[in-house]
């Protein structure tokens, strides 16, 4: 099944350009002009990653970040026009997981996406682990702690 991208874009040119390349590559794509609408396509759930403007007409991007983060598991992938170290900075600490400045080349923002989906899909793996529990141990003033495997159907 291929992943689904949601592009957050108020430049249709850009936001076009990265719907031809991502779906030639086989993503799903969505895309949005602005981003009132994130939180509703986000709710239907499917979204795998966001490639978001923080220069939204309507919103600011950095907010968005922050309430995508909070509510979805979702990788996110700023891309703007500002370039600068601080809005890198900002941008990444807001909860994006990468950060790309315009213009950008198609090879590179397709490594990137890959290498978020990479990380994002590894994270839900490790959450959807059955947990291991601890035992401790204690005889004579010595403890040993010891980890066993907890799966989630005993039988």
């Amino acid at each position: 099944m291929s992943q689904r991208v949601l592009i957050v874009e108020d430049d249709t040119e850009v936001r076009n350009s990265l719907l031809r390349w991502l779906s030639m590559d086989g993503f799903q794509v969505s895309t949005l002009p602005g981003g009132a609408q994130v939180n509703d396509t986000m709710a239907a759930g499917g979204v795998d990653l966001v490639l978001l403007d923080i220069g939204l007409p309507d919103i600011d991007g950095l907010t968005l970040t922050r309430r995508i983060r909070e509510t979805h598991g979702a990788g996110i992938i700023i891309v703007s026009g500002r370039g600068d170290l601080m809005a890198r900075v900002v941008g990444l600490e807001a909860g994006a997981d990468d950060y790309i400045t315009k213009p950008f080349q198609p090879r590179e923002i397709l490594a990137r996406i890959r290498s978020v989906l990479r990380r994002t899909e590894a994270m839900r793996q490790v959450a959807q682990e059955p947990a291991m529990a601890c035992h401790r141990y204690v005889f004579d003033g010595w403890a040993r702690e010891v980890e066993t495997y907890t799966p989630e159907n005993p039988e």
